[in-house]
């Protein structure tokens, strides 16, 4: 009688595997999620989230700064174009006076301070002021990066582009960039702005 079934090469019946089959001739089975390097499934210790985004980064070109340390930046209370004052990417609610920390080549400095100059002291000009006259613990002062080298010289931070990534609250890391690298500053940022005059100093925001 004829095998009821296709017949094999040695003449028995042929039965197929339940599912597709591995090199090795074992059925594949595909693991429940992804796999890690090691080969087990990848899995989230519990109670835990996806780590916090990082803080806004804003940066701001400096121009000659002002002070005999040249070390205070103007910040605009509105714009060329008529969007946001450069104030509102440091001190949006405008609290007067703002001491906040500036880390500056891995080291903290405190007590620097967001101000709107009184009449009393110095002539306002519609701007706040970002004075950076923080002291490290060591007593190191920010000021000794800003000021010049040579009597009535540049300041070091002059001319240049400073980038101030938030990295906790009232809490930014500055970057000093070339202002060589201003367009590629416009062209990453998702705010873009100038103070007002003919040359006015352009800010944004990433």
């Amino acid at each position: 009688s004829s095998p009821s079934g296709p017949v094999s090469p040695s003449g028995g019946p042929v039965s197929s595997p339940p599912g597709p089959v591995s090199p090795s001739g074992g059925p594949v089975s595909s693991p429940p999620g992804p796999v890690s390097p090691s080969g087990g499934p990848v899995s989230s210790p519990p109670g835990t989230a996806s780590p916090p985004s990082g803080g806004v980064t804003v940066w701001f070109e400096s121009g000659s700064m002002t002070s005999g340390s040249r070390n205070i930046l103007d910040l605009s209370v509105s714009s060329k174009h008529g969007g946001i004052g450069g104030i509102d990417l440091l001190n949006p609610t405008h609290i007067d006076p703002l001491n906040f920390t500036i880390r500056y080549h891995g080291v903290d400095y405190y007590g620097n301070v967001i101000m709107f100059p009184s009449k009393k002291t110095k002539k306002p000009n519609n701007s706040w002021r970002l004075s950076l006259r923080g002291k490290s613990t060591s007593g190191q002062k920010l000021t000794d990066f800003a000021r010049p080298l040579v009597p009535k010289g540049p300041g070091q931070l002059a001319n240049s582009i400073l980038v101030f990534e938030e990295i906790g609250p009232n809490h930014y890391e500055l970057t000093v960039e070339p202002l060589t690298r201003l367009s590629h500053y416009q062209s990453i940022s998702s705010l873009v702005e100038q103070n007002k005059g003919a040359k006015g100093r352009y800010y944004g925001k990433l």
